[in-house]
Formats: C-alpha cells, sequence, structure tokens
C-alpha cells in the first residue's frame, strides 16, 4: 500500500464548518515545540491512514490508503507545509505501475470493502498533479457557544487557497483515482477541493491531525472535524469523503494522523 500527501491527511482543507444553533469565531493560535514559540522552519512528518471515497460513484469506490507527509512548520507556530509524499509498506510506481523508486506521487491503495470493483482489490491514486505537492495550512482556534450557552473550542487545520497563500506552488489538495474493473476496463475519478482537518493532543501526549465526519457538538468530541466533502468527477459537488482512520472506518480519538518533529520533541498546541 503507498501514501499521500496530507495528513492526518495528513491534514488535508479550508474548513466550513457549522454547529446547529451555534455560533463562532476564529481566534490566534499556534503550535509549540518544546513547549516554546517556534523560532525557524521545523522540519515535521504526518503518519496516518486515510479513507477515500467517492460517495456518488457506482459502484462505490472505498481506498484505503496509509503514508507519511513531509512538511515545515513555518516561525510562530500558525503557518505549516505539506510538501512531500513518503511510503509506508508497498511499492513505488510510475504512470504504468512499474515500480519506479523514491519521489513518484502514485500511491497504491487497498479498496474497501473487498469486491470485484477494481482488480485485485487495488486502485492507483495520484496525489496532486502536475508533480505539484505544495499545500499550506494555518492553524486557526474556532470557538463555539453552543444554543445551551456552553463554550468549546476547536483547533482547526485551514488550508489556503494560492490566492490566500500568496505563495506560487500552492494548490488545492486533488487527487485522482484509477481503478481497472474486470468487466468496463479502467475507471478514472478526479476529486478536489477545500476540507477540514481537527487539530488535538491525544492522552498520550500525541499531536494529530483529523478528518471525520462527526459533527461538533460536543466539547469531549476532541477530535471531530465535521470535514467538508469535495467535488468528485464521477460522483459530483460534495461527494468526495476523506476521513482519518485506524484499521477500521470509525472516527475515534486514535485515528488521526500523528504529528511528530523530525528528530524528536513535543507538538502540542496553544
Amino acid at each position: 500500500m503507498r501514501k499521500i500527501h496530507l495528513v492526518g491527511l495528513t491534514l488535508f482543507a479550508v474548513i466550513a464548518l457549522s454547529a446547529i444553533g451555534a455560533t463562532s469565531a476564529f481566534a490566534a493560535s499556534e503550535i509549540l515545540f518544546l513547549g516554546l514559540e517556534i523560532k525557524e522552519l521545523l522540519p515535521i512528518e504526518t503518519t496516518g491512514e486515510l479513507l477515500l471515497e467517492d460517495t456518488g460513484a457506482n459502484p462505490k469506490l472505498d481506498l484505503d490508503c496509509s503514508g507519511t507527509f513531509d512538511g515545515m512548520i513555518e516561525p510562530g507556530g500558525k503557518l505549516f507545509f505539506v510538501e512531500a509524499l513518503l511510503m509506508l509498506g508497498g511499492e513505488l510506481l510510475n504512470e504504468a505501475g512499474v515500480l519506479n523508486g523514491e519521489g513518484n506521487d502514485m500511491i497504491d491503495c487497498k479498496v474497501l470493502p473487498e469486491n470485484t470493483t477494481c482488480e485485485k482489490n487495488e486502485a492507483l491514486v495520484t496525489v496532486n498533479l502536475n508533480g505539484i505537492t505544495l499545500w499550506h495550512v494555518e492553524l486557526l482556534l474556532d470557538t463555539f457557544e453552543l444554543s445551551g450557552g456552553e463554550i468549546m473550542t476547536a483547533y482547526l487545520g485551514h488550508f489556503l487557497t494560492g490566492a490566500e497563500s500568496g505563495i506560487e506552488n500552492v494548490v488545492t489538495p486533488m487527487y485522482t483515482v484509477d481503478c481497472v474493473n474486470p468487466l468496463i476496463g479502467l475507471i478514472e475519478d478526479l476529486c478536489e477541493g477545500l476540507s477540514s482537518a481537527r487539530l488535538y493532543v491525544d492522552a498520550a501526549g500525541n499531536l494529530r491531525g483529523s478528518f471525520n465526519s462527526l459533527a461538533l457538538a460536543k466539547s469531549t468530541d476532541e477530535w471531530a472535524a465535521e470535514s467538508e466533502k469535495t467535488t468528485c468527477s464521477i460522483g459530483g459537488a460534495g461527494t468526495g469523503l476523506v476521513e482519518s482512520i485506524n484499521g477500521a472506518e470509525t472516527d475515534t480519538e486514535g485515528s488521526g494522523g500523528i504529528i511528530t518533529a523530525v528528530g524528536g520533541g513535543a507538538l502540542t498546541l496553544s
């Protein structure tokens, strides 16, 4: 199986978040390294497992893709980049499906549930076309006042558009799925758009980034992201689902991708 640039997927999205009967406001926030403000570019990696689904496709495609994303946190800890695709457990392939070595952008993903939609229950995923892989993410602290008066906060990874970023190579996250169906032949699906990622520190002290569909309605759901669906060429608008998983298609605290500083050292949120 091959990987995808993210996080947690890993952190893949401009966030359009709402809660029924609630209001929200963004506030300043930052990622800390060893409890201190980040003063210079800090290399990071995000490792996790993603479910990619086009809910409007028939037959529906559920893809299980594991990977690690390279990136950098910028000074001040409010902005970070997702730059490069690494690989966990699988082979790096070129566009012909041939072993191609390090740096290729194609991922060999499992198809879930196992069926005959794709040959060998596998599909190739290409992350960001034309070799452009730079995503720019802003950390925001969103404060919600629920209808009952309860106040909750959520750290959100806000993926910037190229215009918002002002950086030439920043692109909207996108991926293509190539699936060879035994009866139909090659099926290609392009999904792109901005979605939401929740950042949180788990009980073990790991900084995680999570995509999921849980509503931001309870402060106890610290991993809830209410991630916005993207647009896919087969299913149409609002059919591209991205969720963080950990061996099962469930939303839990442990399903978000783990974000670590290269060389070690704790990352926290403030």
